[in-house]
């Protein structure tokens, strides 16, 4: 526990996150996630929970792969235009944006290490969830669809 806070109160009180390669000085590997059931429409699946400034920002950098309809749930303080980038993230994802009413607002696809590309909700999100590139298609999970926090 000790570890974990002392990662904590370093991540929070570096100067510019962008600026941190958190791959680099491992810091990935000391912060555990809350794990959440959550469903899409009628798909069942496993979650790490972003729910801080700080976690958010951290999210799926620096991970190597995802386990199969497992993923990462962002949740914000307030809805808001959200935008992710992909600094870090070794992994290609897609990303789904919810409303606070945790209707699908839009997915958008996002690739491996690409930091020039912004991807944005469409309207104010209250939620973001990052999936394997293709996981919403595949699953045939459209706008319109609903998120059930279990």
């Amino acid at each position: 526990m000790k570890r974990l806070l002392a990662a904590l109160v370093i991540f929070i009180s570096l100067p510019s996150f962008a600026e941190f390669d958190a791959c680099k000085d491992d810091l990935y590997k000391k912060i555990r996630f809350s794990k959440k059931t959550i469903s899409v429409c009628t798909k069942k699946i496993e979650v790490e929970v972003a729910d801080t400034e700080s976690l958010r920002a951290l999210g799926l950098m620096c991970r190597e792969s995802l386990k199969e309809n497992n993923g990462m749930l962002f949740v914000f303080e307030q809805p808001q235009r959200a935008a992710f980038w992909m600094k870090n993230t070794r992994i290609s994802l897609s990303i789904a944006f919810f409303s606070k009413d945790k209707k699908l607002l839009n997915i958008e696809d996002m690739q491996t290490l690409d930091e020039s590309s912004i991807h944005e909700s469409k309207g104010l999100a209250q939620y973001a969830l990052e999936m394997d590139l293709g996981w919403f298609k595949k699953n045939k999970i459209k706008k319109g669809c609903r998120l059930t926090i279990h």
